[in-house]
């Protein structure tokens, strides 16, 4: 399975993005296929909805709820930013369910190592 069509398994709401391959070619160079092991497909999908999750909030204005943005007062021509909460372990990826779900694959891979497709650990 082709990771686009994996992605559009696991978050249908954004089956529709023309740029999803994009940002899934963005994840994929974040990642190390032999740390995740036969998870990396799918750390490289959830890790791909958060950005493209961050690149929808933006795009609606709601770029405060989970990233900074910059917020312009015209009356005292000042700009100012918001910032959201910050995890300190993951500064955006627990601004998402995605960066979440990425989280916990991540979580999973240091806690055993990775699994290699015949199931084995080479740790």
């Amino acid at each position: 399975m082709s990771t686009v069509a994996l992605l559009d398994e696991l978050c249908p709401v954004f089956s529709d993005r023309a740029d999803r391959g994009n940002w899934l070619t963005r994840a994929a160079t974040k990642l190390d296929a032999s740390v995740y092991g036969v998870q990396y497909a799918e750390a490289v999908c959830w890790l791909a909805a958060h950005y493209l999750e961050l690149r929808r909030r933006a795009e609606a204005g709601l770029a405060g709820a989970g990233a900074i943005s910059a917020q312009t007062n015209p009356e005292q021509g000042a700009v100012s930013f918001a910032v959201p909460p910050i995890n300190p372990k993951a500064p955006s990826l627990s601004t998402t369910p995605f960066g979440l779900a990425y989280l916990d694959i991540k979580g999973a891979v240091s806690r055993t190592g990775p699994i290699l497709l015949d199931g084995t650990n080479p740790l």
